[in-house]
């Protein structure tokens, strides 16, 4: 499966889910949904408005760590178990506009972990100045080889309708409903081979049913506001196989609570809350056995000024 921020690209696991702490669990957010990415260069030059002078406070993500299990199957395909598959560290870097400018990653991968399974990048967010994200470059900090390099078109209606990844060679191409939601994703990657996915959404505008072909996912949410609220992105999806491909899009409002898998296998997530309604602990675990973990993390938030 492919992942747009992850170094490397890993298996479909079952389930996402979240688990965060805050230091800043005191501090009241302000002006909800105020992001105002734009300008052509993360962390370039702020306008400042008609009023340069002022500012507002945003509640931001600021740094993720990510606990990924591999599901173990029967010969019968059941879920009997789960292993610890990867362990991974985000930190995300704010421009003077409070856009996401950079996106540090520290990732220990693939079980046993060794030096040979241990990578840092850091993904390079890019925006027009119609407030749309042009280019998404990760590259290893370590080497300085590029892991991901993808391009964003949009249509005069301001539609992305189609990326180019340069890395792997993946192209995709967007279509959308009477809403102004993704309907459908088309994904040719460099050997011609096509991926077809459909979506369906729910009123508050989270994908319900992901599908491709005759298999589907299926997601139902809380009525909560999720950690990448004042993201131009949302990372709820990217490690799902059907909806990665939606991640640079600012899709979805709420967090997921329970996630059907193609296998018709249910798993769940348990949430608690701070007192500005982001999540602040979670556990996915397989419905029929809570000993079987899908996946944890730990959020921690801050508070950004940016002009106004």
């Amino acid at each position: 499966m492919k992942k747009i921020f992850k170094t490397v690209g890993i298996c479909l696991i079952a389930c996402l889910a979240f688990s965060c702490t805050s230091d800043d669990n005191s501090v009241k957010e302000e002006n909800p949904g105020g992001e105002n990415p734009g300008g052509e260069n993360p962390g370039g030059e702020n306008p400042g408005g008609e009023n340069p002078g002022e500012t507002i406070t945003l509640w931001v993500l600021d740094k993720v760590e990510e606990k990924i299990y591999d599901s173990k199957y029967n010969e019968e395909g059941g879920v009997i178990g789960s292993e610890l598959f990867s362990i991974t560290n985000y930190v995300f870097n704010y421009d003077e506009k409070g856009r996401i400018g950079t996106i540090d990653v520290d990732q220990l991968d693939e079980i046993p972990f060794t030096e040979e399974s241990h990578y840092t990048t850091r993904a390079t967010v890019t925006y027009n100045d119609k407030d749309q994200i042009t280019r998404l470059y990760t590259v290893d900090t370590q080497n300085g080889e590029a892991w991901y390099d993808e391009k964003m078109e949009y249509n005069g209606e301001g539609q992305l309708i189609k990326t180019v990844e340069s890395v792997d060679g993946e192209t995709k191409f967007f279509q959308y409903n009477a809403k102004n939601q993704v309907a459908t994703l088309k994904i040719l990657d460099d050997s011609g081979h096509v991926l077809n996915y459909t979506y369906e959404y729910d009123s508050r505008g989270n994908i319900a049913r992901a599908a491709a072909d005759n298999e589907f996912h299926v997601f139902s949410y809380d009525d909560k506001k999720n950690p990448y609220t004042h993201m131009s992105m949302n990372l709820s999806y990217d490690d799902f196989e059907y909806t990665y491909g939606l991640t640079v899009l600012k899709i979805g409002t709420n967090n997921i609570t329970s996630y059907t898998d193609d296998r018709g296998e249910v798993w769940l997530r348990e949430l608690e809350y701070n007192a500005e309604g982001y999540p602040t602990k979670a556990k996915a675990y397989f419905k029929n056995d809570r000993t079987i973990v899908g996946s944890t993390y730990s959020y921690t938030y801050k508070t950004i000024t940016v002009a106004k």
